[in-house]
């Protein structure tokens, strides 16, 4: 009978197939390694949307801006070196250099517009591009001056209104330069603690894997070594010839179905081993009754034996008896022939007829003591007859 063991907890996988409990228990830890890469990818996400955002908008602003700062120092470095210069083949060459540097300017101030992001710093970039366009015209008035040979009152025009536009431009470009080390510096932050989250997020993951990844391990392993165990033994116990015990049967998974055919094959070598007994007492049975017949036979054989020498001697006792009535049969006959003979001869020998009639009479009491003998030998053969027949049906009973 099928003993089913109560389900524990540590074997409630039991009532689940091995392929399917091993399938979700893989299914279960590449879950958890997915999830470990998508917050890995979230993160490294958000660490390179924080760099590219350093990359291409504060690092590129701040290099845009000091861009802007360098074109506009050089602007100021050849105006000052123009008004101080007398020879007017030098102030051609400077105000070439001059007008190159102002429009190198101009060009550095709109190619920072695509980098605008924010209010602040659109506010800022309009201060710049304002002070910038307006730098650029005063220069005309300093190349003017210059040109008429008005060197000092170029001086005193660039000191007095230049310098402080140029002061202005310079200015916006720092607290723009300053506003883009701040975002930068923003950035960074949020790149340190997005690698930090991303860390620890993966940190807690891989433990938590880890941990499940052996519980699971442990439960599986369990849940499969345990019933080989156990049916191990049974089958050592069964080959040892110890059909008695039964065999408990726990869950519903492929073990389980092994310890059922473990146990109906238990129960089938029972059968057998009891049907085979009970052939053996049948046999047993079978070989004392064949015992008894043969030696049943064996003295019906003897008997039989017996029988047949008695008959033998008595096939030979009538073998002689025949011989001797054909003897006097033959004498019978020789007898009759000269008893014929005499008849014809009768009227012959008349005179002899008492004498032959006598030798007849005679002849005839000896032929009457032969008869009685045949008929004794005969009862004889009747005998040896009845003897054999009682052989045949002693030999039809065997």
């Amino acid at each position: 009978m099928v003993h089913a063991v109560p389900t524990s907890e540590g074997n409630k996988m039991r009532n689940v197939k091995v392929a399917v409990r091993a399938g979700m228990s893989f299914m279960l830890i590449t879950c958890l390694l997915i999830a470990l890469g998508g917050i890995a990818l979230w993160k490294m996400g958000e660490l390179r949307t924080s760099m590219e955002s350093l990359e291409k908008d504060a690092m590129a602003s701040i290099i845009q801006a000091n861009k802007i700062s360098s074109a506009t120092l050089r602007l100021r470095l050849d105006a000052r070196r123009l008004i101080a210069q007398t020879d007017l083949q030098a102030q051609t060459v400077t105000v070439t250099r001059l007008k190159t540097a102002r429009e190198d300017m101009l060009k550095q101030s709109a190619a920072y517009a695509p980098m605008v992001n924010a209010a602040d710093e659109a506010n800022l970039y309009q201060t710049v591009t304002t002070s910038a366009q307006k730098f650029a015209s005063l220069l005309d008035t300093v190349l003017e001056l210059v040109q008429k040979g008005a060197n000092a009152d170029a001086v005193t025009f660039t000191d007095t209104n230049i310098v402080p536009v140029t002061g202005e431009l310079q200015a916006a470009i720092d607290a723009l330069v300053q506003m883009n080390i701040d975002q930068a510096d923003q950035l960074s932050v949020r790149a340190e603690a997005a690698y930090e989250s991303g860390f620890m997020f993966t940190v807690v993951i891989i433990v938590v894997s880890l941990i499940i990844t052996i519980f699971l391990a442990i439960l599986l392993t369990r849940s499969i070594v345990t019933p080989l165990k156990s049916l191990l033994s049974v089958n050592e116990r069964i080959a040892s010839g110890d059909l008695r015990g039964d065999i408990p049967v726990t869950g519903n998974d492929e073990f389980s179905e092994l310890q059922r055919s473990t146990l109906a094959m238990q129960k089938n070598l029972r059968q057998t081993i009891g049907l085979i007994g009970n052939s053996s007492q049948q046999l047993a049975s079978a070989a004392e009754e064949m015992n008894s017949i043969t030696v049943q036979s064996s003295t019906g054989l003897g008997r039989q034996n017996q029988e047949i020498e008695q008959a033998a001697t008595a096939v030979n006792e009538m073998t002689a008896a025949v011989d001797e009535v054909a003897r006097n049969a033959a004498a019978a006959s020789d007898a009759a022939k000269e008893s014929n003979a005499s008849t014809v001869r009768g009227a012959e020998r008349v005179a002899s007829t008492v004498t032959a009639i006598e030798k007849l009479s005679a002849t005839v009491l000896a032929t009457s003591a032969d008869v009685q003998r045949l008929a004794g030998q005969s009862n004889d053969i009747s005998k040896v007859l009845a003897v054999i027949r009682t052989i045949a049906e002693q030999t039809n009973l065997l």
